[in-house]
């Protein structure tokens, strides 16, 4: 076959004769084009991440229509359920653990965060390093389950095992790293063994009991599981025949008279002990087992409910439910007879350390509670794992309450703590970012974080954004009343809205029964209670208007709850009553105010699909009246006002978005909030220069749209659990969004998505503004109305007027040429 061929000659590539050319030289040129194209991919990112080095952004190099990875620069909170979303790399010490479903790498030595991994949208279930540390596991449960194996180096993902039907609950690599293991949940009741790096299976099993750990054996090629009434040995044997898949071989210990137990974790040894096996079960009981699966020696700790076991070498480590974690000998293991015990043998450790409590919430909890400091606080319950990195001597520990904490026991005799945070234990159910610039040109980079979770307690994050963001402190603070006596909050304790103020310094939260607190900005401080004015059932949402003030010169707080009823406080005033409204016949979901020719206006939302504008008179300030009303055919779920222009975004629950103008309460514009076209609106969030638009919808991912073209211009995905916050930062450089698994991740919007967001909205003004002055022009009569649509900045001049409905139309018309390209050519 005669072709025209392009040979490489001296560094350039130039046309030849026609002649026919062999597969070989067909390859060299393709690799040649492929170098070619390689190399000017790199050449753009380096330039793009030059500029934003210079300016102390964070830029993804990624399309900006669809999903942005790299985006994820800060996690608040984990979802360590189990003993296996959390796992210490034998080689760096680097800690791993489950955030919703983001895996992040912990830095023991330096204490932060040094990457997160987002191999899919699904939750956690597992995670654990190779005995090399090059790769790390990532099991999944929901529909349809992965295992995945991520390169450390490469920083992608290498392989995914698929077989499991509900979930993968263990999985972890053999010594020689030549086989892989992955064992279901109780509902799948699947064993799986894989060869690696051939991903073929070898042999399966399945069990019925209930399996609560697994580890595997980094000299011999067995494992070990752990569970209900059970201590099994399984020993993967070669494959038979090459297309059919054996079965995997088991073997259960000799346990005799401690066969009723239920055994909550085992572990091989390491090092001199790695020839034995320790279990610990719920009642304090601590096995040692041999290779020959027999019991060579057990004790018991009184008093103690274990909840993890670790050994290294000669050390041996319990952990208990109450905080506690016991240092053993796990080689002599030499035990004292008690004369009161007939089976078990008492045992003295060698030291024992405990897990701090959060300081705040340990003296808000005092204070509630009207104890002395005498009385002592009540320890932190929940399941304890823990990790030892053998290399730097630094002995990490979680709680499923969320508290990490690392300690140095380089020396058993003097051990110190180096790190410890507090987490989330519940659902966040209220979010919001508190700003305050230092200059109008130039913000601060410093951010002020609020969530309130269901557990009854209000947290500040105080974050520095530049190049990393870091979290600098935090503070938390118990929100329950006197009659609280336990530890946990009742139901009707738990906080459902929080909404800061920086401008007064304030944050407002409102629970389940329908009380609302004030505290104050800096030291969580409470400041007021209004429990006598309270609604009848929860605050579903709260609004401040401290802008220009009415005619009787108050700044008011408003609250929506549950009860249908709006009510409305005077901040002046210490938070008097001023009245309550009641329009809607469903419970409220959103609400705004207008400050329009002195008057106050507020813009309500309901579950009655009713979206209703009222406003005072002149004479009674206090009494609202409806001016106009309308109805959706899907329940509004948020409203958002645009400040620089006269717009509010309403966000319906079936995805879709209205942009309406609160002058003539007209629709401009409607598009829909997110791609996929079953799922629902979340939450809703839109930038104080109006240019984008953040949603957050059941399929869990965070849409980036710029306003009011109603264009994707990024896209986010990591949370497993529907988004139940959503907040923007000064600037739109960043996104804070929580969960109702307790994390709250800060996302960074790329640039390309904000400078496009600003070239959409210049465009959409022009066209507005050129459509106006002709319809002005043609017109003999002027027509008197704001000129705050069409300009987002504020005219001085009294004598420029356009009018809304041409606005309306000119946007409506720049919207379709954006999404229609060809008519924009003709």
């Amino acid at each position: 076959m005669v072709n025209r061929s392009y040979l490489h000659t001296g560094g350039k590539i130039q046309p030849h004769k026609l002649t026919s050319l062999s597969r070989g030289h067909m390859n060299k040129v393709s690799r040649h084009f492929r170098k070619r194209s390689q190399k000017s991919g790199r050449k753009k990112k380096r330039n793009e991440l030059g500029a934003c080095e210079k300016t102390g952004e964070h830029s993804s190099y990624e399309k900006t229509s669809g999903m942005v990875r790299n985006s994820l620069r800060l996690t608040l909170g984990m979802t360590c359920l189990n003993r296996n979303c959390f796992a210490i790399d034998p080689t760096s010490g680097t800690a791993a653990y489950s955030a919703s479903g983001v895996a992040v790498l912990l830095d023991t030595i330096n204490c932060k965060h040094i990457r997160y991994i987002q191999a899919s949208t699904q939750s956690l279930s597992c995670i654990n390093f190779s005995p090399d540390g090059q790769y790390i596991l990532l099991g999944e449960f929901g529909h349809m389950p992965a295992l995945r194996v991520w390169s450390m180096a490469l920083e992608n993902q290498v392989a995914q095992f698929q077989g499991h039907e509900y979930g993968v609950a263990f999985a972890a690599f053999s010594g020689k790293m030549d086989l892989l293991v992955s064992v279901g949940i109780n509902f799948d009741g699947g064993i799986f063994v894989w060869s690696w790096p051939s991903r073929e299976m070898i042999s399966c099993n399945r069990f019925t009991e209930v399996i609560y750990a697994m580890s595997f054996s980094s000299t011999d090629p067995f494992f070990v599981t752990c569970g209900s009434h059970h201590i099994r040995f399984w020993y993967p044997t070669s494959r038979s025949c090459r297309f059919e898949t054996d079965t995997l071989l088991g073997r259960s210990v000799i346990m005799r008279d401690i066969k009723t137990r239920t055994y909550v974790d085992v572990g091989f040894g390491s090092g001199r002990s790695s020839k034995y096996v320790y279990t610990v079960t719920t009642c304090g009981l601590i096995c040692k087992i041999n290779s020959q699966r027999q019991i060579t020696q057990f004790f018991r700790i009184c008093k103690a409910k274990l909840s993890c076991v670790q050994a290294k070498d000669d050390l041996l480590l319990i952990a208990t439910v109450y905080g506690h974690v016991h240092f053993f000998n796990a080689l002599s293991m030499q035990t004292e007879r008690d004369s009161l015990s007939k089976h078990y043998n008492l045992f003295q450790y060698r030291t024992t350390i405990t897990m701090p409590v959060d300081a705040g919430l340990a003296n808000s909890r005092l204070d509630l509670l009207s104890c002395n400091a005498d009385g002592g606080v009540a320890e932190p319950r929940g399941n304890m794992y823990i990790g030892l990195d053998h290399v730097h001597k630094l002995l990490t520990a979680v709680l499923d309450n969320g508290d990490l904490c690392i300690w140095n026991v380089e020396k058993l005799s003097s051990i110190e703590r180096q790190f410890f945070s507090s987490g989330l234990n519940k659902a966040v159910s209220g979010l919001d970012v508190c700003l305050t610039p230092h200059d109008k040109k130039r913000p601060s980079n410093n951010i002020l974080l609020f969530s309130g979770s269901q557990d009854g307690t209000l947290r500040q994050w105080k974050l520095c954004a530049g190049r990393s963001v870091l979290c600098k402190t935090r503070k938390a603070v118990h929100t329950g009343t006197k009659e609280t006596c336990d530890p946990p909050p009742c139901d009707t304790e738990v906080i459902t809205a929080v909404k800061a103020n920086p401008q007064l310094g304030l944050i407002v939260t409102g629970n389940l029964a329908g009380l609302v607190t004030v505290y104050e900005n800096k030291t969580l401080r409470m400041i007021k209670l209004c429990s006598l004015l309270r609604h009848l059932r929860g605050v579903t949402t709260i609004m401040f208007h401290t802008g220009k003030p009415a005619r009787n010169g108050a700044q008011l707080m408003l609250t929506g709850g549950r009860d249908r009823l709006i009510n409305m406080y005077d901040i002046k005033k210490d938070f008097v009553l001023l009245g309550s409204l009641k329009f809607h016949s469903g419970s409220i979901s959103a609400l705004a105010m207008l400050n329009r020719n002195n008057s106050l206006m507020i813009l309500s939302s309901a579950l009655d699909r009713s979206v209703i504008l009222s406003s005072n008179s002149r004479d009674e300030p206090n009494h609202f009246k409806v001016r106009q009303c309308r109805f959706t055919n899907s329940s509004v779920v948020d409203i958002q006002l645009c400040p620089a222009a006269h717009w509010a975004v309403i966000g319906r629950c079936n995805a879709m978005l209205s942009i309406i103008d609160t002058l003539s309460f007209n629709s401009v514009c409607t598009f829909r909030g997110c791609k996929h076209r079953k799922a629902h609106l979340e939450k809703l969030c839109v930038d104080t220069t109006g240019a984008l638009l953040v949603t957050a919808c059941s399929d869990r991912s965070i849409n980036v749209l710029s306003c009011p073209l109603g264009l994707q211009l990024a896209s986010f995905t990591g949370h497993a659990t529907p988004v139940s916050g959503l907040a923007l930062s000064l600037g739109a450089r960043h996104i804070v969004s929580s969960s109702r698994d307790g994390c709250v991740f800060l996302w960074t919007i790329p640039i390309r998505a904000r400078r496009r967001a600003r070239r959409l909205i210049k465009l959409c003004i022009e066209r507005a503004k050129l459509s106006a002055m002709e319809i002005s022009n043609a017109s003999e009569k002027s027509i008197k109305s704001s000129t705050e649509l069409v300009s987002f900045t504020p005219v001085d001049n009294d004598d420029e007027s356009s009018h809304i409905t041409a606005c309306s139309q000119s946007i409506n018309a720049s919207w379709a040429l954006e999404r229609n390209p060809k008519e924009k050519k003709s």
